[in-house]
């Protein structure tokens, strides 16, 4: 989509949107590298391989944003949707950056990416300007903060009835296909993969490795829909067997979780469209693609 802006000295400013492709696809990757140095065009240029390979496995449609101003590369926005077990789609916003000279097109980018009312678009990992920026677009913050805990502890909590298995082709055989098919495709994304037991059912149970102080860390990234405190004993006895001292998750403000916390960070998520409040779910996100 393409649009001409106009300065109050009047000279028009071309600005369009193209959905990255192979066409601009290193374009992408110049914008991404200079946004973020720490990471090399290396870095950036395998992770949209990875994202190619998912949106062409599932049959969607490109891996996000590029805009120019005047014909030159003025922004970069990655896009990682999902299709939900009800059927709905969801859009989650990663990494994205506006160059300084055109900053003050990056609502405007934003806004082009999230205009679909018949989706639902998350921002998992929104920085405090980012956060603002998203309110201005209709994004409310579903949870405000994430929460460090240490393993050890929560392996302690018992009294519940979850259980859960490391995932293999045996122990998934309760889950419906594609279930089974996420598990497996995480897997591959070094993802810590098990099947959670609960009277209500089986489902599936995703970690990220991650590291916080130094120390391993698993970041939960997909549980099912409901209340995670009942299944924390679980997860943090299985955490414990597979060699992982520390976990993350989102914290929420309704005290559902428990509150002696050694940490916690102010990294809200942010929803715009339909959402389960409790719902824990970044499982096609950054945090999976590119470990961050």
């Amino acid at each position: 989509m393409s649009l001409t802006l106009l300065f109050s000295s009047q000279t028009p400013l071309s600005v369009s949107f193209q959905t990255i492709d192979d066409t601009n696809s290193s374009a992408a990757v110049s914008l991404l590298e200079e946004g973020f140095p720490h990471h090399r065009a290396g870095f950036w240029r395998d992770a949209l391989l990875r994202m190619a390979d998912y949106a062409r496995l599932h049959q969607f449609h490109g891996l996000g944003t590029i805009m120019t101003a005047g014909g030159q590369p003025a922004g970069v926005l990655l896009t990682l949707p999902a299709r939900l077990s009800d059927g709905r789609c969801v859009v989650n916003l990663s990494s994205w950056y506006v160059r300084q000279k055109y900053s003050w097109l990056a609502p405007r980018m934003l806004q082009m990416a999230t205009s679909d009312p018949t989706l639902t678009y998350t921002d998992l990992t929104a920085s405090h300007d980012a956060a603002k920026l998203n309110a201005a677009l209709g994004f409310r913050t579903v949870t405000s903060a994430t929460a460090f805990c240490l393993v050890p502890f929560l392996a302690l909590q018992f009294g519940g009835t979850a259980r859960i298995i490391p995932w293999s082709p045996d122990t998934s055989a309760d889950l419906d296909p594609a279930q089974r098919d996420m598990l497996r495709f995480h897997r591959d994304l070094d993802c810590l993969c098990a099947v959670l037991e609960e009277p209500e059912g089986t489902s599936p149970l995703i970690f990220n490795r991650a590291r916080w102080r130094g120390l391993p860390c698993a970041r939960l990234l997909h549980v099912r829909p409901g209340p995670v405190k009942p299944a924390l004993g679980a997860m943090g006895r299985f955490l414990l067997r597979s060699g992982v001292p520390t976990m993350t998750l989102p914290a929420t403000a309704d005290g559902e979780l428990p509150i002696r916390w050694p940490g916690r960070t102010d990294t809200p998520v942010q929803v715009k469209g339909e959402w389960q409040g409790e719902r824990v779910d970044a499982a096609y996100s950054e945090m999976a693609f590119l470990h961050l």
